[in-house]
Formats: structure tokens, C-alpha cells, sequence
């Protein structure tokens, strides 16, 4: 980009802090423009203030080459879903903001976004995203006849027609924290079906955080995305909720076991792209 415009940010992504190209807010930007409106970031320390200052792109470093990487949906959305998996709502926003700029309709994005608004407290973004300002009476009463046809049909082994009557379920009341967490669980174990499970466990979590159930589950999430560090608080919130519960889970302690193994090798994070 040899030309940036006046108050562009940059976003760097893979380019290793050892050999000192991206520090602090950029000064080397600024210096090899000679523009002082110009900032630069890892794409790890996005934030919405930061995409929305003015113009913003994106690069991602491929062995000695920077390529441009504004349309990369994978890279924006995998970085706002990997952050949400982190508790990092910040980079989830900013992430989100610039992956909407160039995918103006990708409704999954948009409906990460939605839960991510909600979770921060801002009930009204939430709702005006997800096209829903409230629930009628009559929708509720609907939606949970179509939550206990689900749980028969679970019941009769027929998941299938299962997730069908939670998707109906969630079209008249998406606000509705037991159809959001029935639907993650059908959906996990299912490598085709784990990013549906990682947007419906985050819903029920931000409509019900005060639930145990909600953070059991989304412990297994995390650690299903290699999150254990996430896990492991995910599960300790868990105990604090439900002491009782929690201290007769085999699942729950099979899953801490299992992060802790996995922590003492492996560390937390990364690049996460759902296709």
C-alpha cells in the first residue's frame, strides 16, 4: 500500500515480535509514510475504536511476504470467535466490526455480534441485530411447545427433526436461554456441526450467566477449541455456582483432568477459522 490514506490504521497478523516491525501504536508506520494520523496494531490487540478511527486494512505474513488480507473473512471471523473463546469481548468487537466492513452480510458474523452486545449489556444493539426489538406472547407460548417437541423427539433418538423444532423454536423467541444450550448440545461431538455449537453455547451463556448449566457447557466448548485455560475458569464458575452438582460430575472432573493435561503441554490459543 504505498499510498495510505490520512488517518489509516494498519493490522498485522502473523508477523513475528522478535524482529520488531510492529511495536507499540506503530511509530515505524509513521516513520516510513512520514504521516503522523497513521497507527498499527497485531491483529490481537484489534479493538472497535481502533477499525472505526478511519480507514483500516489488513495484512497477514507469509513467510517474508505481507499480504493483504482486507477480505479474509476466515482470518476477521476466526479472530472475534477465538477472542470470545478468551472472554477478549474488545478484540471480539473490533474483530467483528472490520470483518462486517467487507462481509456486510454475513449473518453468522452479525449474530456473534448480537450475543457479544448482549454480554456487554447492550441489550438494544443485541435485539437490533438480531432483527427481533421483543417477543410477542403468543411467540413464547410457541417456541416452548416447539422446545418440548425437541426434547421428545431427543428422547426418541431423532436429533435430527430435534434441531429442526429448536431452529423454529428460536425463530419466534431467540432469547430464550434452554433452546440456545439444547441446540449446542445436540451439536456437539460433530466436527461439521462445532461452530453452530460454539455460537449457540455462547448464546445461552450471555442470556444466562447466572446458570451452572451454562458454564458446564461452555467449559466443553473451550476445550473442545483448545482453550483450556478458558476451561478451566469456565469450570471453576461452574463449582461456584453448583457446588453440590459440580462435586458429583464425573464429566466435569474427566474435563478438568483432561485440560490440565493438555495445559501442562500445549498452550491456549491461537488462529481459529469456522468455515
Amino acid at each position: 500500500m504505498p499510498r495510505p490514506p490520512h488517518g489509516s490504521t494498519f493490522f498485522f497478523s502473523g508477523v513475528p515480535g522478535s524482529i520488531s516491525f510492529q511495536v507499540l501504536d506503530g511509530p515505524f508506520i509513521r516513520w516510513a509514510y512520514r504521516d503522523s494520523s497513521l497507527r498499527s496494531y497485531f491483529l490481537s490487540q484489534i479493538s472497535d475504536e481502533r477499525v472505526r478511527r478511519g480507514p483500516a486494512f489488513l495484512f497477514r505474513a507469509r513467510a517474508d511476504t505481507l499480504e493483504f488480507s482486507g477480505n479474509d473473512g476466515g482470518l476477521t471471523f476466526g479472530t472475534a470467535a477465538r477472542a470470545v473463546l478468551q472472554g477478549d469481548r474488545s478484540v471480539a468487537r473490533g474483530a467483528l466490526s472490520m470483518h462486517l466492513m467487507s462481509h456486510p452480510n454475513d449473518n453468522t458474523a452479525r449474530y456473534l455480534q448480537a450475543w457479544v452486545a448482549w454480554t456487554d449489556g447492550d441489550r438494544v444493539l443485541g435485539r437490533e441485530l438480531l432483527g427481533t426489538p421483543e417477543v410477542v406472547a403468543e411467540a413464547e407460548v410457541l417456541a416452548r411447545a416447539e422446545l418440548a417437541r425437541a426434547r421428545g423427539l431427543i428422547v426418541a433418538r431423532d436429533t435430527s427433526a430435534a434441531r429442526a423444532s429448536l431452529t423454529h423454536a428460536l425463530a419466534l423467541d431467540p432469547f430464550d436461554p434452554e433452546s440456545h444450550g439444547l441446540l449446542a448440545d445436540l451439536n456437539f461431538g460433530d466436527p461439521a456441526r462445532q461452530p453452530r455449537m460454539l455460537l449457540e453455547a455462547y448464546a445461552a451463556l450471555a442470556l444466562a450467566p447466572e446458570d451452572a448449566r451454562s458454564w458446564r457447557r461452555w467449559a466443553f466448548v473451550q476445550g473442545a477449541y483448545g482453550e483450556m485455560a478458558g476451561g478451566l475458569g469456565s469450570l471453576a464458575r461452574y463449582r461456584e455456582l453448583a457446588p453440590e452438582a459440580a462435586s458429583a460430575d464425573r464429566g466435569a472432573s474427566l474435563l478438568e483432568a483432561e485440560l490440565r493435561r493438555r495445559e501442562s503441554i500445549t498452550p491456549s490459543g491461537g488462529q481459529l477459522t469456522l468455515d
